[in-house]
């Protein structure tokens, strides 16, 4: 077994039927347990590492400036880091193993893995999609293409953060931060380019669709003077179909392994909130805010962005990312707060 306590010998090729697939976390649906969450510090050129058994800090790593996004390979050897260039962590030693700055890898801010373990997405700022090959392994790694979708505007063109593959493997649907709405990527077809739902979002960012594939949830962070929502979608009308309001610029979203649940991250207020997919209603929210202020961080944006779920549904780790800080929920749905833990000073 690797000295990090991932599993060997995992197959790279598709989930587990039944298993929600995060394209940050791609390792879960393969059974790969977690050892390490990572978190990192977007106003500097740091990673921080965290033990997640012992919600311990355990190592910081520089990478590159403005780091925003982290990804895991399926097999779970491999960390990706967005940033002004791409850097590779392998997970069994906690190092640095290649620093990928090609032609395509402009300064970006996401990250998604695909689900044969082998390509991954990478989005720029400036409104393009490159798509990298052989992630699995980054001594081979290469840029294959390179998609525009938006066409370079101020401050950003950028498209959403988290996306979905289909269960069938045809199409790759996210949302379009630029054009306020979400669009779709045809696997089989030369990455061809259409329109899922033309508008009614407002900055969407994060999207993950249901169990069936028939709706989706899209995170509108709103814009200036607009405390955002999140928006249900239906593929088949090609239209919203509901607005269910959250906290303060809904950012993140992330689903439960059984698809009950869609969390989402109210960044402004520093807490999450959770919508049963059976209701579309929001069942419980829970605030971090305490916990900032224990820490000694004040203000009106706490800035809990990005989230994944653990593997048994049970804990979420949700990423303080302008602080370099781990937000660990838990107790979801009950009375016990969060934890905030800082990560390694140097």
């Amino acid at each position: 077994m690797p000295t990090n306590g991932h599993q060997s010998g995992v197959t790279t090729t598709s989930p587990h039927a039944g298993v929600h697939f995060d394209p940050i976390r791609a390792h879960r649906c393969q059974g790969v347990p977690d050892r390490f969450e990572f978190v990192p510090n977007r106003c500097a050129d740091f990673l921080n590492v965290f033990d997640v058994s012992a919600l311990t800090p355990a190592k910081r790593i520089q990478v590159a400036p403005r780091p925003d996004v982290t990804a895991t390979t399926l097999d779970g050897r491999f960390l990706y880091v967005s940033g002004e260039y791409l850097v590779v962590i392998d997970l069994t030693n906690l190092e640095v193993v290649r620093r990928f700055s090609e032609p395509g890898i402009r300064a970006h801010y996401a990250l998604n893995v695909f689900p044969d373990g082998r390509r991954m997405f990478v989005f720029n700022y400036d409104g393009s999609i490159a798509v990298l090959d052989r992630v699995d392994d980054p001594g081979r790694l290469a840029v294959e293409r390179l998609i525009i979708v938006n066409q370079p505007a101020l401050p950003d063109a950028a498209v959403g953060g988290k996306g979905h593959f289909t269960a069938d493997g045809r199409f790759y649907i996210n949302a379009n931060w630029h054009t306020h709405s979400v669009f779709q990527l045809d696997l089989l077809q030369d990455y061809a380019i259409s329109d899922v739902i033309p508008a009614g979002f407002d900055k969407p960012d994060d999207l993950v669709m249901a169990a069936d594939e028939r709706k989706g949830y899209a995170a509108s962070y709103g814009s200036a003077g607009c405390r955002g929502a999140v928006h249900v979608f239906s593929v088949e009308d090609g239209c919203v179909v509901r607005t269910i309001e959250v906290g303060r610029q809904p950012a993140g979203l992330t689903m439960s392994p059984s698809g009950q649940w869609v969390y989402v991250t109210n960044v402004a207020d520093g807490s999450v909130s959770a919508i049963d997919t059976h209701t579309d209603e929001v069942r419980f929210t829970a605030s971090a805010a305490s916990c900032y202020r224990d820490a000694g961080i004040t203000g009106d944006y706490l800035d809990i962005e990005g989230v994944s779920v653990s593997a048994d549904g049970r804990t979420l780790y949700a990423y303080a990312v302008n602080y370099g800080a781990l937000v660990v929920f838990e107790d979801l749905g009950g009375t016990n707060r969060p934890s905030l833990i800082q990560g390694v000073v140097r």
